[in-house]
């Protein structure tokens, strides 16, 4: 199994489209740091998506971030800066994350969520 960690946007615009089970059809478990799902949960957030994490799925784990005190991460928010945290805590195979400047060479391969979606998506049509 795949260990897969998100950040917000994914997740968001998964939801908004009614596509999210898309992440469940292709790893089956996803990983969030806490800062995410506050996120997801805060009132600012489109309702359908505070619906959503009211009962979060069961492949949906939320977990808290160790802290990464990296100076390359500095211009991302508190939640890109989480995923990215976890996802090397984790030693994640996957972080999606929707900020080009999130992917560092130590944390991930730099790779448009956009491609990668398209290819996932004809992978399972």
């Amino acid at each position: 199994m795949l260990v897969v960690v998100a950040d917000t946007s994914p997740i968001r615009y998964l939801v908004q489209i009614d596509e999210i089970d898309l992440l469940r059809r292709l790893f089956r478990k996803i990983w969030i740091p806490e800062i995410v799902a506050e996120e997801l949960r805060h009132p600012s957030a489109p309702a359908v998506i505070r619906a959503w994490m009211k009962l979060p799925p069961g492949w949906l784990e939320v977990m808290p971030a160790p802290s990464l005190d990296d100076p390359v991460l500095e211009s991302l928010d508190p939640g890109e800066r989480a995923a990215i945290a976890l996802g090397i805590s984790l030693k994640a195979d996957l972080i999606l994350i929707d900020e080009r400047k999130g992917a560092t060479r130590e944390a991930t391969e730099p790779r448009s969520s956009l491609n990668y979606w398209s290819r996932c998506h004809r992978t399972i049509s």
